[in-house]
């Protein structure tokens, strides 16, 4: 045989055996059948092929992605959930993807939340979120997810701005109605102290160092009014933890408040760090120690801080009023004027209920005609001081479209 043939010969071979490998190597599994399956509910076998992409293209995202979901999933659909093993390894596939968009990166921000939130991680999961809403602004879920921490931890303020940042860009009116009515929610039917210490304290003894976990039952201890002291010495331990962070002062303060210490206030105020002391968020306190002192000066200067800060705030109405009167007598008309807002401000709050309910059974509302609905939550937002909120309830009617009907938004999928 000459040496053409011979090489010939042995291409041959090479090219039978490439294909005979090939014959013999497994298929791509099916993703999208494996998509199938997880919403039939046989997450086993979905998780099973997703399993084998991984293994087959560990670089890819898509198999990672779905693999997670899956997994997360999987985990929210079984009764006992003392199984945390499955959410971790959910975790690493996501973190073991590199996104290469805003979207993509916002897709595996949400899930990570998701996963943080299940191993109750609500510190983590929060930042998650949060950062999913800064890379793309237009995922919804993220938004629901911080309001739902919202809800629990209590933090309203935050809340507001949250949904009215997400009804700016939702183009669903639905959509824009379901963000309203959960502020409405928030508003209405506040959880009772005593349901979220049952809800916090299994967190708390897995996680004691989580700040949104120590923060939520700090919070609501203070509110139980049942062991108030353990409830601010949990903040203050966060203070000290987190002795820069304006929302660990923000809570302990709050709460100073709330529990009735002006006392410790006074003596923990001069405390607080420089760079935050011009904060206007903690005027409120700095008027509350003077008005303690008998500073009515100062105080009405730090109440008109604090109440430009948040605008219609009763509390704050209220003290700036009294401070005024305290001041002197040429400051009655601004203090009457103060006092007008702020029993028009209370006397709305009795029609938050029943409007919440009448709304959450109106369906299709955003997409529906209710103009009498909802002229009368717009009234009832711009009476109680939210005239944002008033205004976008009322843009539903006046810029009603055709379109799907509004709900809470849907899980994102990798397709």
């Amino acid at each position: 045989m000459t040496r053409t043939s011979a090489l010939f010969a042995a291409l041959v071979v090479l090219a039978l055996g490439a294909v005979l490998v090939f014959a013999l190597s497994p298929a791509p599994p099916d993703l999208d059948e494996a998509v199938r399956l997880a919403e039939d509910g046989y997450f086993e076998e979905s998780v099973a092929l997703l399993k084998q992409g991984v293994e087959r293209a560990p670089s890819e995202t898509r198999p990672r992605m779905l693999l997670a979901q899956v997994l997360i999933n999987r985990f929210d659909r079984q009764t006992d959930h003392s199984d945390l093993a499955p959410i971790r390894r959910a975790l690493e596939h996501l973190d073991a993807i590199k996104p290469d968009t805003p979207a993509l990166t916002a897709l595996v921000l949400l899930w990570k939340g998701k996963a943080e939130r299940r191993l109750m991680r609500l510190g983590r999961a929060r930042a998650d979120w949060v950062a999913a809403l800064k890379a793309d602004p237009t995922v919804p879920e993220a938004a629901w997810g911080l309001l739902d921490l919202d809800y629990l931890e209590g933090r309203p303020d935050h809340a507001r701005a949250v949904a009215m940042a997400q009804v700016s860009v939702e183009p669903n009116p639905g959509d824009r109605a379901q963000l309203l009515h959960e502020l409405l929610r928030q508003e209405a039917q506040p959880p009772a102290p005593e349901s979220l210490i049952l809800i916090f304290e299994p967190m708390l003894k897995a996680q004691p160092d989580d700040p949104d976990v120590r923060r939520g039952m700090g919070l609501a201890l203070v509110r139980d009014g049942h062991d108030v002291d353990r409830g601010l010495d949990l903040l203050a331990a966060d203070v000290d933890a987190h002795p820069g962070d304006p929302e660990a002062w923000e809570f302990y303060l709050g709460a100073l408040d709330l529990g009735n210490r002006a006392d410790v206030l006074t003596d923990v105020l001069p405390t607080l760090p420089n760079t935050l002391a011009e904060d206007p968020r903690f005027a409120r306190y700095f008027g509350l120690v003077a008005q303690e002192r008998g500073d009515w000066k100062s105080a009405v200067e730090a109440f008109r801080i604090g109440l430009k800060h948040l605008p219609h705030d009763p509390r704050l109405e209220y003290r700036l009023a009294r401070s005024l009167n305290r001041l002197g007598p040429e400051n009655a008309g601004e203090a009457e004027a103060l006092e007008a807002c702020q029993a028009r401000h209370e006397a709305a709050q009795p029609e938050a209920y029943p409007l919440f309910v009448e709304a959450g059974e109106a369906a299709g509302l955003g997409i529906k005609p209710y103009p009498e609905l909802i002229a009368r939550l717009a009234d009832q937002r711009e009476r109680r001081g939210r005239p944002a909120e008033a205004a976008a309830w009322r843009s539903l009617e006046q810029g009603r479209d055709a379109g799907p009907s509004g709900g809470r938004p849907a899980s994102r999928e990798v397709r």
